[in-house]
């Protein structure tokens, strides 16, 4: 892998992870509206926009290498 490849591979997995963190915060917070428990919405939602956004990149490129 050349030094452009691994920036490019930095650059995507740092915003697929931002885009995660965003929506899983803002889906986080109307959970936690819902169940009466804000810190704890945000939590789960952080938690799960980040697994999220680690795995969209990954997402792409094996869908990219398919076609």
């Amino acid at each position: 892998m050349t030094t452009d490849e691994r920036s490019k591979s930095k650059k995507d997995v740092t915003e697929g992870t931002g885009i995660g963190l965003a929506i899983g915060v803002g889906v986080g917070v109307a959970l936690g509206l819902i169940i009466d428990n804000l810190a704890l919405g945000i939590a789960l939602g952080a938690g799960i926009g980040i697994a999220l956004g680690f795995s969209i990149p990954s997402m792409r490129k094996s869908k990219s290498t398919s076609s």
